[in-house]
């Protein structure tokens, strides 16, 4: 007896999760923003079933499921300038590759030996040491400016695909939205 109890209760929870279900997966089917009023006095179940069968068949029609709206999948454009890693004065990145410290003791050890072979090593690394922070400073600017204007324009590029896809999705749901509502008109019910 119990074991008949038992299979009685399990068929029944899955009959009434399987009913829930159902019913939740009937609301998103449906065209946003649209009503349908039986002409015909058609029966809630009928409705319900119409509804549903309607929403399929538009999903089916329009390539557009309103459950499973197609996501925004933004990207970079193009990659960053290869250049375009921020540096300071002690280095970039975790390497402490370039920077000032870096460009200064490149130019002395240039300036010291072209100083060396002039025949002042100490002037010659003095200068080199200048116009090697000079040098550098400007290269990390444009960089930096290279960087900036990478930035907005994928910014920019962001902003516009965005905008396309939201327009693309817009046009979609309206397509689901009037094949949902010839269907329903269809089968006898006035859509607002």
């Amino acid at each position: 007896m119990k074991l008949k109890i038992d299979g009685l209760c399990r068929g029944a929870c899955m009959g009434v999760a399987a009913l829930s279900l159902g019913a939740s997966m009937l609301q998103p089917v449906l065209a946003a923003g649209v009503y349908a009023y039986p002409l015909e006095k058609q029966s809630a179940a009928q409705q319900q079933r119409d509804e549903l069968e309607c929403g399929q068949w538009a999903t089916e029609r329009t390539g557009f499921d309103p459950r499973r709206p197609p996501a925004y999948r933004g990207g970079y454009s193009s990659p960053p300038p290869s250049s375009s890693v921020r540096s300071g004065v002690f280095g970039r990145g975790s390497y402490c590759q370039g920077g000032g410290v870096s460009d200064t003791g490149k130019g002395a050890l240039g300036g010291l030996i072209i100083g060396g072979i002039a025949g002042d090593a100490g002037k010659g690394a003095a200068i080199g040491a200048l116009s090697g922070l000079f040098i550098g400073g400007v290269k990390r600017s444009n960089q930096a400016q290279e960087r900036e204007q990478w930035e907005q324009q994928q910014a920019q590029q962001q902003r516009q695909q965005r905008a396309q896809h939201d327009g693309q999705s817009r046009q979609m749901q309206s397509e689901h939205t009037r094949a949902y509502g010839a269907c329903m008109s269809a089968r006898g019910y006035r859509i607002g």
